[in-house]
């Protein structure tokens, strides 16, 4: 009786391990229609060579709930596309792909990328100036609004001279939030 158990037990894992798979496949490449631009590594690299532009790198995971909350509420906004279509060059890397990718000049499995660029955590923006050199990174889940203020903070730099919380404080003061 043990050994009919365990044989059940065998199969019914070996016969999961595609389904499983095969989930994880698909939602690796569902994302919104209308989400950015996405290009590849070495597209947005380049391009932001060419135009001094930010390289913004969405690091995430295809298991990840929130990387999908990410693609489906944040970067679908209307406000948050335009602020990055125009300040930006945006690309995706999933931090478990072996997948190689060309980060300007040089050959890296993506998940080395990931560990390069101090992912820890997913979803993880990260922000790297058109020269290659890391700016700073936003870990977890932005919603919308937040998001954009986010992308201000380092399109301006500011994240040189305060901390985000300050910053936020100083755009609402002179926006007239308030409090």
């Amino acid at each position: 009786m043990t050994r009919l158990s365990a044989a059940l037990a065998v199969l019914l894992l070996l016969a999961a391990v595609p389904a499983a798979a095969q989930t994880v496949a698909q939602s690796a490449a569902e994302y919104p229609e209308d989400s950015p631009n996405w290009l590849p590594m070495d597209d947005a690299v380049a391009s932001a060579q060419n135009d001094g532009d930010i390289v913004l790198i969405h690091a995430y995971a295809t298991w990840c709930g929130w990387c999908r909350e990410q693609d489906a509420t944040t970067y679908t906004d209307d406000a948050v596309q335009a602020y990055l279509a125009e300040h930006y060059k945006v690309t995706r890397l999933d931090i478990e792909s072996p997948e190689p990718v060309n980060f300007f000049g040089g050959q890296v499995p993506m998940s080395e990328l990931g560990e390069a660029l101090g992912v820890s955590s997913t979803p993880t923006t990260i922000f790297v100036d058109s020269n290659g050199s890391y700016m700073t990174h936003a870990p977890r889940y932005i919603p919308p609004e937040r998001f954009l203020l986010v992308l201000r903070y380092v399109q301006e730099r500011a994240y040189e001279m305060m901390e985000f919380g300050d910053y936020v404080e100083m755009i609402e003061a002179s926006e007239g939030y308030g409090g």
